[in-house]
C-alpha cells in the first residue's frame, strides 16, 4: 500500500453547515479521533451531519437505483469539500429499538438465524399429546372433514401463496390460463374474470378455489378427488373453508392421534412478529394487561357493595366495562354469594368463581369472570383508568414465550425455540459448543452455526454473557443497548470504515466506560478511522487526536478553539475543554452537604433485577443514584419510584413495578420529570413561547395606544394565527423550496422580508421595538429591554441565569441543543413559584454536556433544592455525584449480578468503600488522576502500522481447492487464469460478497429488506476486508425509458432544476406565466389603481350558474363578455347567460386607495374562492385591465396551471407530467406502410402483403377485404392490379381510408351483442387506423407480435419526442427546456451549466444542483464520455459505455478505503480506450481505495501491482493459485501460462496465409442505425471476418442490429425487427445463421452439456436398446431425468433436494431415495459396457469418449468438446455452473460436432470475453476450422490477438457516439495496420511488431540448440 494513501487524513473544508463558520479541519485517518466542545457548539453538526452524512451518502450512491429508493434522502451538507472520507458507519443509542416486539435476539439477528434453525432442522411433535406428528394423508383429511363437518357446504381450495407480500400479477394470469374460474384471496372470495389489483407491500393469501361440497352421501368421491387436487397444486396443504372458519390440513404435518394440523415449517412460524408464529393471545409480547387478584381489590375490608374492587357501580353499569352490573349480582346469586359481605371474608371458591369465571371452579354457568370481562374491555376500547389496576404480566397462554403452541411444540436436540431464548449468551454458547450433528444437520446448518456461534462471541466479549437472548429491548440499559451495538461492529471484521459515535459513554459506568474504550480501540487497530462526539474525561483523554469546538453554542459557538493531542489541548488558550482538563476550570465540591428534611422509603423493590431491597432516599436534598449499566437504576426511579408517586397524586401512568410499598409520599405534592427531549416539534416554537414570556410581551404590545386605537388583542401579535401574521409565509419568515431529495431550500419571504408578521403589525412599536425585532433580539439585549418589566424580566433572567442568554428570543426550538432545551425546562420551573415540596427527577442529564454545561446544570439543580425542592438524579458523572447531598449506589454487577445497594451516604462516605462507583470517584474527590494508559497502535501522524493486505483463507466456493491469497492494500490486484478456473470465484463470490455483507450489516434492518440476500462466502476466514462495490458491465438498462441522464441520476437534478428555477410560458403566446397571491395581489392593486374607480371580478366556469344562486350569494353585477357590465335587473332573459362565452361576477365595485387595504384583502379573497384561484381587475366600464391567480397562468387568459410545479411533474415515468400520447416513452408505434405492404408491385390481396398479418386481411370472408375491394372499386380502382398502380390517391385509400363514406357489403360480425350476426353496409378507417385498433385490443401475446412485426417506432406528434406534457415542455431556462437539455451531449451539457447565470432564489436553488450534475458531466468527461447524449436510452450502449458510466460514479463519490472489484473492464473496449480506462483505474486507486480486477488484458496486467494466477485449468481441475506476485515476477516463472504469454514465451496465433474471398460478399446497404453514417458494408464469404472500432464506434449496430436480425428474418423465417438500413445483398448461398455468444446454456440445474449438444438423445436410445431395457418394455423416455418414469420422483431427476436458507445461501441435500443419481434404482439397473445411464452423467467427456468409441452419433460429439478443450467437463454438471467461456465452448463443439455444407454464417459478438489468452488461443483455432469447412465467420472483436489473425477485418469510427459510424479502414489485418487514421492499425502494428519478436527469440532459441 503507497504511504501517500495511508497516511491521507480526512479534509473538511469550508464546514458551514447549521453555526459552523466556515471551518477547515483534518483529521487523522485509523486514530481514535474525539470531538468535542460546550453543548451547541456544533460538534455533531460536523461529525454527523457533514462527515457521517457524507460518507454513507457516497458509499449508500455506488448501490443499486433500486436499493437507494428506500435508505431514506440523503442531503448533501453545506460543505465546500470533503475529502479522503471511507465509507461510515454510525454507532449512537438511538439505533436500538426500544420497541417491545424487539429483543436481543432480534437486534443481533440470533433469533432469525434461531428461526432458520427449528424451520429446517426442527422436528415437529404434537402441541397436545407431545407425540412426533407427520404429514397427513388425504384418506386421512377426508375422514376428519366428514367426521366433523357432516352436512354442511365445504369450500376446497388450495393455498398458493401464504402471508407474503406482492402483487401476484403473473400468477393470477396463470391461473386465468389453466381454466380457474374463482380464487380467495385474504379470505374473501374472487372471480378471476374480474379485474384484481394486491397491494404491494401488503401480506396476501392466495388460494384457487377447486370445488363447493355439500359432505352429504354420494358426494365422498368427488369431496375426496378435490382434496387430492388442491393437495398437489398447493404443495400438500389444502384449506376447507366452511362458513366463516377455515381450516388449513397438510399432507406433511399433522398429529393422527388428536386431529392436530401444523403448519408447514417456515421460519415466520417461529417470528413472534408474524401473525403465523404470534401468541393469539398477547399477540406476540409475551406479555398482556391483565388484572389479578391484588391488583382488582381495593380495599379487603369492604364489601362488592361498598366498593371493594376496582370495578365499582356507576348508574346501572359496571365503570370501566360498560356492562349492566346486574350481569354481575345475577352471577353472585348463582352460588349465593353475598354482595355485602367483606371481600376477605368470601370463601376462596367464592372469590375464584367472581375473578376467573364459572370453568375454574367447574360449574355449568357460562359466567366468563371479571379478570376475562377486564381484558375483553382493555381490548376493545383501552383506557388509561383500566391500565392503573391491570399491570403488564407474562401471558397465561403461552408463559411467555411469545408464541403459538404450534411453533413452540417443534424441538431441536430435544429444545424448544423458546428454551433457547430463555438461555443466556453464556448457556446458549455452551448449548452450541457442544452439539453433535449428524451428517444431514452438519450440512444443513454448514452457514447456521458459525453465524450464530459469531455473534454470541461476539456478545459474551463485550461483557454482555449474562443477557437472556429473548430479553425484551426496552428493559435494556443505554449502556448495554451500545455494546450490543458494538458487539456487532465488531464482529464485521471490516478494515478502513469510519466509525462515527455520538457520545458511546451515555449510560455507561467509570468501569464500563473503560471496556467501550478497549473495543474502540480494538476496532481502530483493526484499521478504521473512529471519530467519537464526546465529553468523558477519559474518553478524551485516551484519544490520539482531539478536536475542539467552540468557544460557546449557537451563534458563539461553530469555530475551531483547539485540535490535536491531548497535552496540546491543555496548552490551548482559547480550549474551554483544555481549561477543564488542565485543571485552570473545574467543578468544584461543595464546602457542606444538606441534611436530610424527611425521606422517601421504598421497601421490597423486586422489578426485574432489583434483590428485593429497601431504599430510603432524602428529602429537601439533592440525590444521585449510580452504580454500572444494568444495575437497576432506571428500574428503581422510573419503575417504581416514579409510578408510584404518579399514583398518589392520582395522575394516570402505568402501575408501578413489583414492591412492597413507598413511605413518606405525603411529602410530595407535585412531581415534574425534566428531560432533553425538544421543547418544539415546529420551528413555530421557542424558548420565548415554551416559557410564556412572549405572551406577557404580547401583552406589552396589545397595551400600546396604536394597538388599542385600533382594537387589536394580543392575538394580533402572534405568528402562529391569522390577522398579525404575514399570509404569504404564513409567519414562518421565510418560504420552503422542496428540493425532493435534495435538502430543502429555505428563501427569506419576499413579502415579509423574514420579520413573519405584516407590515401593519409591525407599524405598532414598543420602546422603538417592533415585534419582530423583539423576537429577534438575544435574551442578554430582551433583559435589558425589558428590565423595569418585572413579569417579563424575571423569566429572562431565570434564561441569563442559566447560561442561554446568547440565544435569540425567537430562535426555533428545533434549532437548541439537547442541553439548551434541558435548561430551558429548567429555567421554567425556576420562575416559578415554589411549594418545597416538588419532587425533580432527572434521567442522565449530563448526557450531551460538556464540562461547562455540566456545571450550568448544576447550579441550576442547587438553586431548586436551595427552595426547599427534592431533586432525584440518575447518574455517571462523577462531577454530579461529587456535587450530590446523598448517593445510592447499586450493584456491584450488571443484569443478574445486580439489583443490591452497594454504598449509600455522602460522597465522603462512598470513596471509603469499595465499590466500583468509589474507585471512580475517589480521583474527582481527591483531585488526583490517574494517567490514563494508552494501548494499541503508536498514536501520532496517522501513518501508523500498516494493515497492508486482506487475507483469505480455506476458499471452497465451487471449484476453489482450499485457497489461501492475500491482496495488498490499497494497490491494484489483477485475478487471471483460463476461463472457469475460478478467478470471478474469488473476486466476487468471496471478497465482494464479505465486504459488501459485512458493511450493509451495518445498515437499519428495514434498508437490508431492499438491499438483495447477501450469502456468506465458504470459505474459513476473510481478514481485513474492506467495504466493497462491484463494478460490473451488465448493462441494466434494458428499459426504453432509462436513459443516460437517469441512470446517472442527473435528470433527477434537472427535474428540481425545471420545478424551483424554471420558468413557465403559455403554449399557446409564449408569454411568461405569472402568478400572485392573495397579498401580493391586493399590493399590486392598491399601488396600480389607487383612487381610480375599480371592479374586481371572479370569472365563472361554464356551466354558468343562474342569478338565483348568485343573488343568494350576496352577487348583484354581472359582465358578460369581457365588455358589457350589467345588473341583474337588467338581465331580462337567461338565455343571455346561458349564451355568453364568458361570465364573470363582480365581487366588488371600490377605489381602492380610499377603500383602504383591509377592505382590498377581503375581496381579493372572496374574488379567488369565487374564481377558483383567479381574478380579473377592470375598469368602471368593465374593460379588463389586469388578471391574477393564485397559480401560475397566462396573462392574457390562455392557460393556467392547475398544480404547482414540482419535480414529480417532470418525470417521464409519472402519469401527471408524462405526455399522454405517448406515456413519456417520446415515441410511438405506428404502423409503417413499408412493413405492411412489402411489395408494390404485386396486387394488395395477391402477394403485395405476404406475411401472416396479411393472410389475415386477405381472406375473402373477412370485413377488412370488402370494404377495401368496395372502396377501390367505388373510386375507380381496379382491386387487382399492382398496388403501385393506384396511384397516390389509391394508395391514401388503401392506408388512410374514406372517412364517413359507406359501402354496401355484408359480413359477419360479433361486435356489440358478442353473438355472430350479419350486417349490411361499413365505412372504411383505412389500413393504418384498422392495424392500430388490432394492436390495441391484441389478447394474445402471439397475435400481439404478429402485429409488431409491422410497425415502427417514430417520434411521438404529441411532445415531438419530449415526452412530457406541452405545458411543462414550455417551462424553460435561459431559452432550452429540459427536454432540449437533455438532448445535449454530456460536453455541451456541462458548458450550459458552466455558464448558467440566475438571480434571486433562482440562483440559490441552481448552486445546489449545479454542483451536483457539474460533479456528474465532469467525471462524465473524464472517463471518455463526453460524446455521449444525455437522452441515449442505455439499452444501446455498448458494454464498455455502461461499465464506464458506472466508473465515473465512483470516481465522483471521492471515496477511501473501498475495495473496487472489477469483472473484465476491458471487455468491449478498444485498445485506445483500454489506457484511457486504466488511467481512471489508477485514479481510483490513488484516491486510496483497493482495486482487485479479474482480467486478461495485457495492457492492464502491465499496469497492475499484484497479480494472482489461477489454474492451471478449469472446472475441476482449476481453483488453485498457480503463481502470485509482481507483473515482472510473472513473466519469469515458467509454470505460470500467464507469464508465458506475458513474456512472449507463447503467442495466441502464428502470422499466417490469409485466406482471399472467392464467393462473392454479402453487403449490408445503407445502414443508418444508431450513429451509422449511411455505409455500404461488404463482408467477404467464406472467410474470418472481424469488425472492430473504439467504443460506441457502432460495430454492435452493424452486425448485430442489422446484419444479424436480417439475417434470421431471411434465413429462419424470424421477425426481430433489425435495425435501419435500405437493404442487405448477397444473402443467397447460405441455408443457415448460428450466433454463438457466452450467455448460459441453461436457466436450470436439469440443463447440461449432454442436453445441449444433444448428446443425451442418442445415449438414451443406447440404453433403451439394452437387452433389460427391451424385455421390460422401456423406451428413451425412460432414461431421462427430466420427465416422469425412469426419474426419483423424489428429486425429480435433479439429484438432490433444495433446503430454502432464507437469508442465507441455499443448500442443496444429496436425494435419500437415489443418493444423487437422479433416477430410480430399476432404471439403473440397465447397463451399457458396465456403466449405467447414471454413471455415464458423472463421467468427464475423455472417459466417455472411451466408453462411446464405437458410436459415431455420440463419439463425434464427444471428440469435439475434447476439441474446444472440454475434456475435463462432467457430461452431467449444470449448465448454471459454466463460466461464459464454458458455454461458449460448448456452443461451438455442438456446430463442430455436427455435419456441415458450408454454407452457413457464424456471428460472434466479443467472444474473447472472460478468456484467457489460452483459452483464446483455442478460440482462434476453432474458429478457423468452420472457415475452413467452408462456412463463413463475422466476429466483433477488439482483442488485437484475434483481429490480427482474421482475414478481413472492417474498422469503425473514427471515435465513438456521433464521432463514430463511419468506415476508417477495411482490408486485411497488414492492410489495416499500415492506416495511419485507424486507432486499430496503431494497435495491430504494434501486436505484429511483438509477434516478430517472439518469432525472432524462439529462432534464436532453435539455432543455439541446433549449434550444441
Amino acid at each position: 500500500m503507497n504511504n501517500k494513501n495511508k497516511g491521507r487524513p480526512l479534509i473538511v473544508r469550508g464546514a458551514k453547515e447549521n453555526n459552523l463558520r466556515n471551518i477547515d479541519v483534518e483529521i487523522p485517518r485509523e486514530r481514535l479521533v474525539v470531538v468535542t466542545g460546550v453543548s451547541g457548539s456544533g460538534k455533531s453538526t460536523l461529525a454527523h451531519d457533514i462527515i457521517c452524512r457524507e460518507g454513507q451518502r457516497r458509499f449508500v450512491e455506488s448501490l443499486s437505483p433500486y436499493a437507494r429508493q428506500y435508505l431514506g434522502r440523503m442531503d448533501r451538507p453545506q460543505v465546500e469539500t470533503v475529502e479522503g472520507l471511507s465509507p461510515t458507519i454510525a454507532i449512537d443509542q438511538k439505533t436500538i429499538s426500544r420497541n417491545p416486539r424487539s429483543t436481543v435476539g432480534t437486534i443481533t439477528e440470533i433469533l432469525d438465524l434461531l428461526r432458520l434453525l427449528y424451520a429446517r432442522l426442527g422436528t415437529p411433535h404434537c402441541p397436545e399429546c407431545g407425540e412426533l406428528i407427520e404429514g397427513r394423508s388425504r384418506e386421512q383429511i377426508v375422514l376428519h372433514a366428514w367426521h366433523h363437518h357432516s352436512a354442511k357446504d365445504v369450500t376446497i381450495c388450495a393455498p398458493i401463496v401464504l402471508e407474503r407480500k406482492g402483487e401476484y400479477r403473473k400468477e393470477l394470469e396463470d391461473l386465468r390460463e389453466q381454466g380457474f374460474q374463482r380464487v380467495r384471496i385474504d379470505g374473501e372470495i374472487l372471480r378471476l374474470s374480474e379485474e384484481i389489483v394486491l397491494a404491494r407491500y401488503e401480506r396476501h393469501t392466495i388460494e384457487i378455489v377447486l370445488d363447493r361440497v355439500k359432505l352429504v352421501d354420494g358426494k365422498r368421491g368427488r369431496f375426496a378427488e378435490a382434496v387430492e387436487k388442491a393437495l398437489s397444486l398447493g404443495n400438500g396443504l389444502v384449506n376447507l373453508v366452511i362458513g366463516d372458519e377455515a381450516t388449513l390440513f397438510s399432507s406433511r404435518l399433522g398429529c393422527t392421534s388428536c386431529s392436530v394440523t401444523i403448519p408447514e415449517l417456515e421460519p415466520r412460524l417461529f417470528s413472534f412478529n408474524s401473525p403465523l408464529g404470534a401468541c393469539d393471545r398477547c399477540d406476540g409480547l409475551g406479555r398482556r394487561r391483565s388484572p389479578s387478584e391484588e391488583s382488582m381489590v381495593k380495599d379487603p375490608d369492604l364489601s362488592i357493595d361498598d366498593g371493594a374492587l376496582q370495578l365499582r357501580k356507576q348508574g346501572k353499569v359496571i365503570r370501566g366495562l360498560g356492562i349492566p352490573w346486574k350481569i354481575l349480582t345475577d352471577a353472585m346469586a348463582e352460588i349465593r354469594i353475598d354482595g355485602s359481605r367483606p371481600w376477605k371474608k368470601l370463601t376462596q371458591r367464592a372469590r375464584q368463581f367472581l375473578l376467573e369465571g364459572a370453568a375454574s371452579i367447574g360449574h355449568k354457568s357460562d359466567w366468563p369472570g371479571l379478570i376475562q370481562l377486564s381484558e375483553v374491555a382493555y381490548d376493545l376500547h383501552g383506557g388509561r383508568e383500566l391500565e392503573r389496576w391491570m399491570p403488564y404480566s407474562p401471558c397465561r397462554s403461552c408463559h411467555g414465550s411469545r408464541l403459538q403452541p404450534a411453533a413452540r411444540s417443534v424441538l431441536f436436540k430435544n429444545r424448544g425455540i423458546q428454551e433457547i431464548c430463555d438461555m443466556t449468551v453464556e448457556q446458549a454458547t455452551q448449548f452450541f459448543a457442544t452439539l453433535i450433528l449428524d451428517d444431514r444437520e452438519a450440512l444443513i446448518g454448514q452457514s447456521i452455526f458459525p453465524e450464530i456461534g459469531a455473534r454470541l462471541e461476539f456478545l459474551d466479549k463485550v461483557g454482555l454473557g449474562y443477557l437472556a437472548i429473548g430479553r425484551s429491548a426496552d428493559t435494556l440499559s443505554g449502556g448495554e443497548a451500545q455494546r450490543i451495538r458494538l458487539a456487532s461492529q465488531l464482529g464485521s471484521g471490516l478494515r478502513g470504515v469510519l466509525y462515527v459515535l455520538d457520545e458511546p459513554s451515555i449510560g455507561l459506568h467509570a468501569s464500563d466506560n473503560a471496556t467501550m474504550l478497549e473495543m474502540l480501540r480494538g476496532l481502530r487497530d483493526k484499521g478504521n478511522s473512529l471519530l467519537v462526539v464526546e465529553h468523558d474525561r477519559e474518553t478524551i483523554e485516551s484519544a490520539d487526536h482531539v478536536i475542539d469546538i467552540g468557544p460557546g453554542a449557537g451563534i458563539h459557538g461553530g469555530e475551531l478553539t483547539g485540535e490535536g493531542t491531548v497535552s496540546q489541548l491543555r496548552k490551548s488558550p482559547r480550549s474551554v475543554t483544555g481549561d477543564y482538563l488542565s485543571g485552570r476550570s473545574e467543578i468544584a465540591i461543595p464546602q457542606q452537604r444538606r441534611k436530610a428534611q424527611g425521606h422517601l422509603v421504598v421497601r421490597g423493590a423486586r422489578m426485574h433485577n432489583l434483590n428485593n431491597i429497601d431504599v430510603e432516599i432524602p428529602l429537601g436534598c439533592l440525590v444521585v443514584i449510580s452504580g454500572v449499566s444494568g444495575s437497576g437504576k432506571s428500574t428503581l426511579v422510573q419503575g417504581i419510584l416514579q409510578p408510584a408517586v404518579a399514583d398518589h397524586l392520582e395522575l394516570l401512568t402505568e402501575p408501578p413495578g413489583d414492591h412492597d410499598d413507598v413511605e413518606g409520599l405525603d411529602e410530595i405534592d407535585k412531581m415534574i420529570r425534566i428531560d432533553q427531549s425538544p421543547i418544539g416539534r415546529t420551528p413555530r416554537s421557542n424558548s420565548g413561547t415554551y416559557t410564556k414570556v412572549f405572551d406577557d410581551i404580547r401583552d406589552l404590545f396589545a397595551k400600546t395606544p396604536e394597538a388599542r386605537a385600533r382594537g387589536w388583542k394580543k392575538g394580533r401579535f402572534s405568528f402562529n394565527v391569522k390577522g398579525g401574521r404575514c399570509e404569504a409565509c404564513e409567519g414562518a419568515g421565510v418560504t420552503t423550496i422542496g428540493m425532493q431529495f435534495m435538502a430543502d431550500i429555505q428563501v427569506v419571504c419576499d413579502e415579509c422580508q423574514g420579520t413573519r408578521f405584516n407590515e401593519e403589525t409591525r407599524t405598532v412599536r414598543w420602546r422603538g421595538h417592533d415585534v419582530s425585532e423583539v423576537l429577534a433580539l438575544s435574551i442578554d439585549d430582551a433583559a435589558r429591554l425589558f428590565e423595569d418589566v418585572p413579569q417579563v424580566f424575571s423569566t429572562l433572567d431565570t434564561l441569563q441565569k442559566v447560561g442561554l442568554g446568547y440565544v435569540s428570543l425567537g430562535q426555533p426550538s428545533t434549532t437548541l441543543s439537547g442541553g439548551e432545551a434541558q435548561r430551558v425546562k429548567l429555567a421554567t420551573e425556576l420562575r416559578k413559584r415554589s411549594t418545597g415540596k416538588t419532587l425533580y427527577i432527572l434521567d442522565e442529564p449530563t448526557t450531551g454536556l460538556h464540562f461547562a454545561d455540566v456545571q450550568n446544570l448544576l447550579n441550576c439543580l442547587q438553586a431548586l433544592v436551595e427552595r426547599g425542592n427534592s431533586v432525584i438524579v440518575i447518574e455517571h458523572c462523577m462531577d454530579v455525584i461529587k456535587q450530590a447531598d446523598h448517593v445510592i449506589d447499586l450493584g456491584p454487577e450488571g443484569g443478574a449480578g445486580g439489583g443490591r445497594i452497594v454504598a449509600c451516604g455522602t460522597p465522603e462516605e462512598i470513596i471509603k468503600t469499595k465499590g466500583l462507583t468509589a474507585q471512580a470517584l475517589k480521583p474527582e474527590m481527591t483531585g488526583v488522576h490517574k494517567k490514563v494508559t494508552q494501548k494499541g497502535k503508536k498514536r501520532g501522524s496517522g501513518k501508523g502500522e500498516p494493515t497492508d493486505r486482506f487475507i483469505i483463507e480455506g476458499a471452497r466456493q465451487n471449484n476453489l481447492k482450499d485457497v489461501r491469497v492475500e491482496i495488498p492494500a490499497g494497490e491494484m490486484t489483477v485475478i487471471t487464469g483460463p476461463s472457469g478456473s475460478g478467478k470471478s470465484t474469488l473476486a466476487f463470490d468471496i471478497l465482494f460478497s464479505e465486504g459488501q455483507r459485512r458493511y450493509l450489516e451495518s445498515l437499519s434492518t428495514y434498508a437490508r429488506r431492499f438491499l438483495g440476500r447477501m450469502d456468506r462466502a465458504l470459505v474459513d476466514r476473510v481478514e481485513g476486508i474492506a467495504p466493497a462495490v462491484a463494478i460490473d458491465q451488465r448493462n441494466r438498462g434494458s428499459n426504453p425509458r432509462s436513459t443516460v441522464a437517469t441512470s446517472t441520476e442527473i435528470y433527477d437534478y434537472l427535474r428540481i432544476l425545471f420545478a424551483r428555477a424554471g420558468e413557465a410560458s403559455c403554449t399557446t403566446c409564449d408569454v411568461p406565466l405569472e402568478s400572485a397571491t392573495p397579498a401580493v395581489a391586493s399590493r399590486r392593486i392598491l399601488e396600480e389603481r389607487g383612487e381610480e374607480p375599480t371592479l374586481l371580478l371572479a370569472p365563472l366556469n361554464a356551466p354558468f350558474p343562474d342569478l338565483g344562486s348568485l343573488q343568494r350569494e350576496g352577487f348583484a353585477r354581472l359582465r358578460l363578455n369581457g365588455s358589457e357590465v350589467l345588473r341583474f335587473d337588467e338581465i331580462n332573459d337567461s338565455e343571455m347567460i346561458e349564451n355568453a362565452d364568458q361570465v364573470d361576477v363582480v365581487v366588488d365595485r371600490l377605489k381602492p386607495g380610499k377603500s383602504g387595504r383591509a377592505r382590498v384583502a377581503e375581496s381579493v379573497e372572496e374574488c379567488y374562492r369565487r374564481g377558483l384561484d383567479r381574478l380579473i381587475v377592470a375598469d368602471a366600464s368593465g374593460q379588463e385591465v389586469a388578471r391574477y391567480t393564485r397559480h401560475l397562468s397566462c396573462p392574457s387568459g390562455h392557460m393556467m396551471l392547475t398544480e404547482e410545479l414540482s419535480p414529480r411533474l417532470f418525470s417521464f415515468n409519472h402519469h401527471s407530467g408524462a405526455c399522454s400520447g405517448c406515456s413519456g416513452l417520446g415515441v410511438l408505434k405506428q404502423v409503417d406502410p413499408r412493413l405492411l405492404i412489402t411489395d408494390e408491385s404485386q396486387p394488395l390481396f395477391s402477394g403485395a402483403m405476404e406475411h401472416r398479418l396479411g393472410s389475415w386481411i386477405g381472406r375473402r370472408s373477412s370485413r377488412v377485404r370488402k370494404v377495401i375491394d368496395a372502396a377501390l372499386e367505388a373510386h375507380g380502382f381496379d382491386p387487382k392490379s399492382p398496388v403501385q398502380e393506384l396511384g397516390e390517391d389509391g394508395w391514401n385509400l388503401i392506408l388512410h381510408g374514406t372517412g364517413d363514406q359507406s359501402y354496401p357489403v355484408r359480413y359477419r360480425t360479433r361486435r356489440g351483442s358478442g353473438r355472430l350476426r350479419q350486417v349490411t353496409g361499413s365505412t372504411w378507417e383505412g389500413l393504418i387506423q384498422r392495424v392500430s385498433a388490432w394492436h390495441q385490443r391484441a389478447g394474445s401475446p402471439r397475435w400481439r407480435r404478429a402485429i409488431e412485426d409491422h410497425l415502427a417506432i417514430r417520434p411521438c406528434p404529441g411532445c415531438s419526442g419530449g415526452r412530457l406534457k406541452p405545458e411543462l415542455l414550455a417551462v424553460r431556462i435561459e431559452g432550452k427546456n429540459i427536454s432540449d437539455l437533455c438532448q445535449l451531449t454530456v460536453s455541451s451539457a456541462l458548458e450550459f451549466f458552466n455558464s448558467l447565470t440566475l438571480s434571486g432564489y433562482r440562483k440559490e436553488v441552481a448552486q445546489q444542483i449545479h454542483t451536483e450534475v457539474a460533479s456528474r458531466l465532469g467525471f462524465l468527461e473524464q472517463v471518455g464520455l463526453g460524446y455521449l447524449g444525455l437522452d441515449r436510452a442505455t439499452e444501446s450502449l455498448s458494454g464498455g459505455e455502461s461499465q464506464r458510466i458506472r466508473l465515473a460514479t465512483q470516481i465522483g463519490n471521492q471515496l477511501v478505503g473501498v475495495l473496487y472489484v472489477l469483472d473484465e473492464p476491458t471487455i468491449g473496449l478498444h485498445p485506445r480506450d483500454v489506457d484511457r480506462l486504466l488511467d481512471s483505474l489508477v485514479s481510483l486507486k490513488d484516491q486510496g481505495n483497493t482495486l482487485v480486477v479479474v482480467e486478461h488484458d495485457e495492457r492492464t496486467m502491465n499496469r497492475a501491482d499484484h497479480i494472482v494466477d489461477m489454474g492451471p485449468g478449469a472446472g475441476v481441475e482449476g481453483g488453485e493459485v498457480v503463481a502470485e506476485g509482481t507483473p515482472e515476477s510473472l513473466r519469469n516463472n515458467t509454470q505460470s501460462r500467464t507469464g508465458d504469454f506475458l513474456a512472449g514465451r507463447e503467442r495466441v496465433y502464428e502470422i499466417s496465409e490469409r485466406r482471399s474471398p472467392e464467393n462473392g460478399e454479402l453487403t449490408v446497404v445503407g445502414a443508418r442505425a444508431n450513429n451509422l453514417k449511411n455505409l455500404t458494408v461488404s463482408f467477404p464469404k467464406g472467410v474470418l471476418t472481424c469488425v472492430t472500432g473504439v467504443s460506441g464506434s457502432g460495430k454492435s449496430s452493424l452486425v448485430m442490429d442489422i446484419l444479424a436480425r436480417e439475417l434470421a428474418t431471411q434465413l429462419a423465417g424470424a421477425r426481430p425487427a433489425s435495425a435501419e438500413h435500405e437493404r442487405l445483398e448477397g444473402v443467397e448461398g447460405f441455408d443457415g445463421l448460428g450466433v454463438i455468444d457466452q450467455q448460459p446454456l441453461g436457466r436450470t440445474p436439469s440443463s447440461n452439456a449432454a442436453t445441449y449438444t444433444g448428446l443425451m438423445t442418442p445415449m438414451r436410445g443406447l440404453y433403451a436398446k439394452t437387452a433389460l431395457a427391451r424385455l421390460r418394455g422401456w423406451g428413451p423416455g425412460r432414461f431421462s431425468f427430466n420427465v416422469a418414469g425412469g426419474r426419483c420422483e423424489t428429486c425429480e431427476g435433479k439429484g438432490g433436494v433444495l433446503i430454502e436458507m432464507h437469508f442465507l445461501s441455499d443448500v442443496w441435500v444429496k436425494c435419500d431415495d437415489c443418493h444423487g443419481k437422479r433416477y430410480e434404482s430399476e432404471t439403473l439397473e440397465a447397463r451399457w459396457k458396465g456403466h449405467s445411464i447414471a454413471d455415464v452423467l458423472e463421467m468427464d467427456v475423455r472417459q466417455a469418449r472411451q466408453v462411446f468409441d464405437g458410436i459415431p452419433a455420440i463419439s463425434s460429439m464427444l471428440t469435439a468438446l475434447e476439441d474446444v478443450g472440454l475434456g475435463y467437463l462432467s457430461l452431467g454438471q449444470s449448465a448454471t455452473t459454466l463460466s461464459g467461456g464454458e458455454a461458449q465452448r460448448v456452443k461451438l463443439a455442438s456446430e463442430l460436432g455436427r455435419r456441415s455444407r458450408g454454407r452457413k454464417i457464424y456471428i460472434l459478438d466479443e467472444p474473447t470475453t472472460g478468456l484467457h489468452f489460452g483459452d483464446v488461443k483455442l478460440l482462434v483455432k476453432m474458429l478457423h476450422r468452420l472457415v475452413d469447412r467452408g462456412d463463413t465467420v463475422v466476429v466483433i472483436e477488439h482483442d488485437m490477438d484475434l483481429v490480427a489473425s482474421a482475414d478481413h477485418v472492417i474498422d469503425l469510427g473514427p471515435d465513438g457516439g456521433g464521432a463514430g459510424g463511419g468506415i476508417v479502414a477495411e482490408g486485411t489485418p497488414e492492410e489495416v495496420a499500415k492506416c495511419r487514421k485507424s486507432y486499430t492499425g496503431k494497435a495491430l502494428s504494434e501486436s505484429f511488431k511483438a509477434a516478430k519478436k517472439t518469432s525472432a527469440r524462439k529462432k534464436s532459441v532453435k539455432t543455439k540448440s541446433g549449434g550444441k
